[in-house]
């Protein structure tokens, strides 16, 4: 397990060296939406109910970009989004979305920051004047951090689980849509399909959508002066 783990932080760390040999700033993207987090996992395999394991939950995104041109076309956008959310230890072992009212009787729970941090490379064009469309995606890292324990509970089962079989991988697909607002400001729309590696090798009984996350996010771009666009060597 830990090869694998080196093995792709070495990948990750070649893909953006290989990217960073010349690129402009464009400027920074300011963006916040909601993102519908998949919870498969409502019934053990006996058919009992999973107690409290909650509906796929709705959570606000919040982050930020910083979009960074290779060529007229192409952009590799690095970022950082937050969420929270409370998660609950079940007596398997999995880790299921929860509400605070849960409480510690049905398992550990507790309540979690996730860091979301993306590298994704995107191809843009403009189909009409002030309007770019974008598509694209790569490599993203969901690192969930149960640093609120709820009730007296212990959160140690919820970081194994969530650092254990490449349940922090996800890949995730982009599509963009911005306007011009003025020489300075874009403003748009961007939708994030983050699709989680672990259901395909977990010993869960679970969907391919478990844990998946899907975004809508509005988003801001504030544009730098073409005179003052920071190239990088």
């Amino acid at each position: 397990m830990k090869a694998r783990r080196v093995a792709f932080l070495i990948l990750i760390a070649l893909t953006v060296t290989h990217l960073a040999q010349a690129f402009t700033v464009a400027g920074i993207d300011a963006r916040g939406g909601v993102t519908w987090i998949g919870n498969g996992y409502k019934e053990y395999p006996d058919g009992t109910t999973v107690q409290g394991s909650d509906v796929s939950p709705l959570r606000p995104f919040l982050g930020a970009a910083v979009p960074l041109q290779l060529s007229p076309a192409l952009v590799f956008t690095p970022a950082l989004d937050l969420f929270r959310q409370e998660y609950l230890a079940v007596e398997d072992g999995k880790v299921v979305p929860t509400q605070i009212e849960t409480g510690s009787a049905a398992g550990d729970l507790a309540a979690t920051l996730g860091v979301i941090l993306s590298l994704p490379l995107s191809y843009e064009w403009s189909p009409a004047e002030r309007f770019t469309l974008g598509v694209g995606g790569g490599p993203t890292l969901v690192l969930r951090l149960p640093i609120g324990p709820i009730d007296g509970s212990d959160a140690s089962p919820l970081w194994d689980y969530f650092f254990s079989d490449l349940r922090f991988l996800y890949p995730e697909a982009q599509f963009a849509l911005r306007y011009e607002a003025s020489e300075r400001i874009e403003v748009g729309g961007l939708l994030r399909v983050l699709w989680p590696v672990a259901p395909l090798i977990t010993d869960y009984e679970v969907p391919l959508w478990d844990e998946m996350k899907i975004a809508l996010m509005a988003t801001v771009r504030f544009r730098r002066d073409a005179g003052t666009d920071t190239e990088i060597r």
